[in-house]
């Protein structure tokens, strides 16, 4: 069993708050974006890729201002996910809101909104929780 090759984006406004979507397959859960990196593809790459598959933003909107990681987390109760991997190893991208834009829900996000590290943070799965507070220091010198 391994772990997925991940990526998460994190996209803050000029205000300090963070991007972060709704799943669509279940109710209340918040979250940072996300998606696979597929063989053959860069890191970065992925991350302007999942952007704009998961968020509808572009280069036009946004601007990449740094990287973390990656970490690690494990999926809970030894679930092994439909791919086989046992969790997935997260490189996060920072990403910079240049002007104003409106994320598009889509079959991933139902809706997205904008929140402070902190609620971002305790929003967060507590399998994911440790990974988001250490790319958050390492990104913006915050632990939520």
């Amino acid at each position: 069993m391994k772990l997925r090759p991940n990526v998460a984006l994190v996209v803050r406004d000029g205000a300090g708050r963070l991007l972060i979507g709704e799943r669509s397959d279940m109710v209340g859960a918040w979250q940072l974006p996300q998606g696979g990196v597929e063989a053959g593809e860069a890191p970065e790459a992925a991350a302007w890729r999942e952007l704009a598959e998961e968020t509808g933003l572009t280069r036009a909107e946004v601007s990449l201002a740094g990287s973390a990681g990656p970490f690690s987390y494990r999926l809970p109760n030894g679930v092994v996910a439909a791919r086989g991997f046992i969790g997935q190893e997260q490189t996060y991208f920072l990403f910079r809101l240049e002007k104003p834009a409106t994320p598009r829900p889509n079959d991933e996000f139902r809706a997205f909104r904008w929140e402070e590290p902190a609620a971002v943070l305790a929003l967060a799965v507590d399998f994911k929780r440790p990974c988001y507070a250490a790319a958050f220091r390492e990104l913006f010198g915050e632990n939520g």
